[in-house]
């Protein structure tokens, strides 16, 4: 019987927010569906993106990989022998954190970049945490700026999906912050939407190992 490993990465900073809990019920269907699953926190390592040292592209003594030795190739190696990825961030600026566009500079330069070249299946599924309501993602591109990344991911491994999570909560006590946001919606978004989103990061979790138990050994 097919062993499906799964490696889920927690992005933030925090490991007490909206994304680790979305991981986490990706995590539960994951395991649910027959995965074993190995969670990492970016946060716990120190490292820093692509060097552009191209040991990883080089013809004689290729690495297999990042050629860079420091603290992220713990999780890098992972990613390599790893099934399935499940990837939770926030965003900041429209755009992955800092730490997170590091590390896909990291893990994915030595793959095909050209579309249609990726070789490698490894079920990918996303998890997008923001402030920003759904409006206010659109009109500032975010459609555009994380389809981009989402589109390198799918080059390399084929089958890359992504939830989305609007309006998120982030405080317990907004008046000890400086804000602009509607409250009262926001609240409505924590006790309406939420619940929905983990359901759907939970179904998105046992989809990509279902999917990659079903390829042929």
């Amino acid at each position: 019987m097919k062993t499906c490993n799964v490696l889920a990465i927690n992005g933030s900073p925090r490991k007490n927010g909206n994304s680790i809990a979305l991981l986490h019920s990706a995590m539960e269907g994951a395991r649910v569906a027959g995965g074993a699953v190995t969670l990492l926190h970016l946060a716990d390592y120190r490292y820093q993106g692509c060097i552009s040292c191209f040991r990883c592209r080089r013809r004689s003594e290729p690495c297999q990989g990042c050629g860079f030795d420091d603290p992220l190739q713990t999780v890098l190696r992972a990613c390599y022998e790893a099934d399935v990825l499940l990837l939770a961030c926030p965003i900041y600026f429209a755009n992955y954190p800092s730490g997170v566009r590091a590390f896909m500079e990291r893990l994915l330069y030595h793959y095909p970049h050209q579309p249609g070249t990726g070789t490698t299946l490894k079920p990918t599924r996303l998890f997008y945490s923001m402030n920003a309501t759904r409006q206010q993602a659109e009109s500032l591109h975010y459609p555009i700026v994380l389809g981009a990344n989402e589109d390198f991911f799918r080059r390399n491994f084929v089958d890359v999906e992504s939830v989305w999570v609007y309006n998120t909560w982030q405080f317990e006590n907004y008046d000890e912050y400086i804000h602009s946001v509607n409250l009262s919606e926001k609240r409505r978004a924590r006790l309406e939407e939420f619940p929905s989103a983990l359901e759907q990061a939970r179904q998105a979790g046992a989809d990509a190992v279902t999917r990659w138990l079903a390829e042929d050994p």
